[in-house]
């Protein structure tokens, strides 16, 4: 697989899943009924993530947390 279609299999999987990387991010979506696909390991780093699927829900309690959350990237 070249660069460019490992790019582009990246960027088409990152619009269908989200990948949760965060436990106080994965208990807020938790706390809003949200469930995961899967749980599993970082290949590298080794840390734990949850995946979901993407969708109007999942993006909206997104942005939810985001606007609460004082880490947040700006």
């Amino acid at each position: 697989m070249n660069a460019k279609t490992t790019a582009e299999a990246h960027a088409a999987n990152s619009r269908e899943f989200f990948y949760c990387y965060s436990p106080n991010l994965y208990e807020f979506l938790k706390r809003n009924g949200l469930r995961y696909i899967c749980t599993g390991l970082h290949e590298k780093t080794l840390r734990k993530f949850w995946q979901y699927r993407r969708d109007e829900r999942l993006n909206g309690l997104l942005a939810e947390y985001e606007q609460g959350n004082p880490n947040a990237r700006q």
